[in-house]
C-alpha cells in the first residue's frame, strides 16, 4: 500500500510539473526568435546535458547488455518525440488549459494499442469508459469555443505518440532487470533523454543560429519537464502505466486551476484568456467527466 500511494504522489507531481511546462512552452514559441522546432532543439539537448551528467550517479554495478533494452529504449524515446513534436503544434493554436484536459483521451488510444498491438483483453464496461472519455473530449471542445481543426489533429497525435512511449516506459524499467525498479526509473529517464537530444541534433540545420539568450529561455521548461518525466517514470515504476494514467489525467483539472492565476500575471496572461467563473467551472466538470472515465476503465479490468 505504501507504493501505491507513493506512486500516486509521484504521479501528482508529475501532473503538476507537466501543466507548468505547457504554459512555458507556449510562452517560448510565442517569442521573438521562439519557434516549436527551435524549443524541440534547445530543450532536448538541454535535457540530454543534465542526463549525461547524472548518469554516472545512477549507473549500477548490474547492468544488463544493451540489447536487453534497446527496442524499449528507442520504442519509448520515439513515440515521446513524435508526441512533443505535436504537443508543441497543438500549443501555437489554442490554450494550455485547453490541451491537457484534451489528453485525458490517450486512455482511448492506449486502450486501442493494448487490444490491437498487446494482445490484452478490453471488457465492455472498460469500452463504455472509453466512450464516456470521448463524449467528455467531444463536449470540452464547445466549453471557451469551438477548437480550431489544427489543434484538435495536433493533440490527437500527440496521444498517440504519448501512448506508445507510456506503453515502452514500463517495458524500459522491466528490461533493466535485475536494477532496482524505482533506479531503473530514473536510469530510465536519463537513457532516454539522452538518445532523445542526439535524435533532434539535425534540427540545428532548420534551426541555424542559437545563441545564450534562447537557452536561458528554454532552461526552465526544459528542467521542469525533466523533472516532470522522473516523476512520471517512477510512477509507472510503482503503480503501472493505467493507474498512472489515471493520475495524470488530473493535469487538465491543474491546468484549468492555475490558468485563471497565469492569466493575470504579466509574463503568462497573454497566454491565457480570463474565462468567466462558470466557464471555468464547466470546464472543469469535463475535466472532471475524463477522470471518472478513466477511472472507470481500470475499475472495470
Amino acid at each position: 500500500m505504501s507504493n501505491v500511494v507513493l506512486g500516486i504522489g509521484l504521479g501528482l507531481a508529475a501532473a503538476t510539473c507537466q501543466s507548468v511546462t505547457y504554459l512555458q512552452s507556449r510562452h517560448f514559441v510565442g517569442q521573438a526568435g521562439g519557434g516549436r522546432v527551435r524549443l524541440m532543439l534547445l530543450g532536448h539537448i538541454i535535457q540530454a546535458v543534465v542526463s549525461l551528467a547524472l548518469l554516472p550517479l545512477l549507473w549500477p554495478a548490474n547492468m544488463p547488455p544493451f540489447r536487453q533494452y534497446a527496442f524499449p529504449l528507442f520504442m519509448d524515446s520515439g513515440g515521446f518525440l513524435v508526441g512533443q513534436a505535436f504537443l508543441f503544434t497543438a500549443l501555437r493554436y489554442t490554450e494550455a488549459s485547453r490541451v491537457a484536459p484534451f489528453l485525458s483521451i490517450k486512455i482511448a488510444i492506449l486502450a486501442l494499442l493494448s487490444w490491437l498491438v498487446m494482445g490484452q483483453t478490453i471488457t465492455g464496461w472498460q469500452w463504455v469508459a472509453v466512450a464516456v472519455a470521448m463524449g467528455a473530449a467531444w463536449l470540452l471542445n464547445w466549453t471557451g469555443g469551438k477548437l480550431p481543426a489544427r489543434a484538435t489533429a495536433a493533440i490527437l497525435l500527440t496521444c498517440v505518440g504519448y501512448s506508445i512511449s507510456d506503453l515502452y516506459i514500463r517495458a524500459l524499467i522491466d528490461s533493466l532487470a535485475p536494477v532496482p525498479r524505482l533506479q531503473a526509473a530514473m536510469l530510465g529517464v536519463a537513457l532516454s533523454y539522452i538518445v532523445c537530444g542526439v535524435a533532434v541534433l539535425p534540427l540545428w540545420f532548420k534551426v541555424g543560429r542559437v545563441s545564450w539568450a534562447d537557452v536561458r529561455r528554454a532552461l526552465p521548461y526544459s528542467l521542469t519537464w525533466l523533472l516532470s518525466m522522473a516523476f512520471l517514470y517512477a510512477c509507472f515504476a510503482l503503480v503501472g502505466v493505467v493507474l498512472g494514467n489515471i493520475v495524470q489525467s488530473t493535469r487538465g483539472l491543474i491546468s484549468i486551476l492555475i490558468a485563471p492565476v497565469m492569466a493575470r500575471s504579466d509574463d503568462y496572461g497573454h497566454l491565457e484568456t480570463a474565462h468567466p467563473p462558470h466557464a471555468v467551472a464547466r470546464r472543469a466538470a469535463v475535466a472532471v467527466l475524463m477522470t471518472v472515465a478513466v477511472a472507470l476503465y481500470v475499475w472495470a479490468g
